[in-house]
């Protein structure tokens, strides 16, 4: 199972068979073919490796490496544990902006 933390080791959400939950293990988004979806099926975000790209305006918004979860300023916010691709990693991160 994967670990969404903020800096403080908080478990935020958890990830499992491409799903992100929050604690209570309600389902809020979900990891599907590099898109990021919320309940409702619509396309929130898109993974590109480390990057998490807004729908928006095609940018950016948050990206993860070596597990740590950077925003746009350089800073470390969080972390994801026991991811084991990439696409995992960026999930998590992609959740943590979008819901924390």
């Amino acid at each position: 199972m994967i670990e969404v933390k903020n800096n403080s080791g908080q478990v935020l959400f958890k990830i499992e068979n491409n799903t992100l939950t929050n604690n209570q293990g309600q389902e809020l988004l979900f990891l599907d073919d590099g898109t990021v979806k919320n309940a409702g099926g619509r396309t929130l975000l898109t993974i590109n490796g480390k990057d998490a790209i807004s729908i928006m305006d095609d940018k950016p918004i948050i990206s993860c490496v070596d597990g740590n979860i950077i925003n746009l300023s350089g800073q470390v916010i969080g972390k994801v544990e026991g991811a084991t691709t990439q696409e995992e990693m960026t999930f998590g991160a992609g959740g943590y902006i979008l819901l924390a």
